[in-house]
């Protein structure tokens, strides 16, 4: 499976440049291709916090942001609540990343169980919403790190480890990127 174009979706803080999408950004430059960071021109807590809310605000927006791309293979890389788009995902069968996806949402678990593309799930063993076992029941394609939190970094740490921590997650998400390509 080939693709052409990378299409960010951030979570509700940090919009597209907090440092686990550049990882996906930087991967994506040194293979050539194009990666669209998607922002959130209104505020991502509107949705009012339910389940279907969230969805439909995360997926109105992916959905309107891929319709003004060109028609070409894509794949999807969103962090927390950005994971919603993994409805789309599934219905447009794209490959995808997921960073610290929420998996106690019973509707990103039903678009991922849903899915036939490979995916990538990244999330820390200290953050609420991941569940080690659900995402390896997911996919083949999984990094867990050890006490990470919600932001993959483990609390009480040097920021050296956190940069240990960034380098794995770069190596994953370059990994997978070359298995697809």
């Amino acid at each position: 499976m080939s693709m052409r174009r990378i299409v960010s979706i951030p979570g509700m803080n940090f919009g597209p440049h907090q440092p686990l999408l550049f990882l996906v950004r930087l991967a994506a430059k040194a293979r050539n291709l194009p990666c669209d960071a998607l922002t959130w021109e209104d505020d991502p807590a509107s949705p009012g916090g339910s389940d279907e809310l969230c969805s439909g605000w995360v997926n109105d927006r992916v959905g309107t942001r891929l319709a003004e791309l060109p028609d070409e293979p894509v794949l999807l890389a969103g962090k927390s609540l950005g994971s919603y788009a993994s409805v789309i995902a599934a219905e447009r069968d794209l490959p995808a990343i997921w960073f610290t996806p929420l998996l106690g949402s019973s509707i990103i678990t039903a678009a991922l169980a849903k899915a036939s593309a490979p995916m990538l799930l990244i999330g820390g063993t200290g953050d609420s919403t991941w569940d080690s076992d659900v995402a390896r029941r997911l996919s083949p394609h999984v990094l867990e790190i050890p006490d990470a939190d919600h932001g993959l970094v483990v609390p009480d740490r040097p920021l050296a480890d956190y940069g240990a921590t960034l380098g794995r997650v770069g190596t994953a998400v370059e990994d997978f990127l070359d298995r697809l390509s």
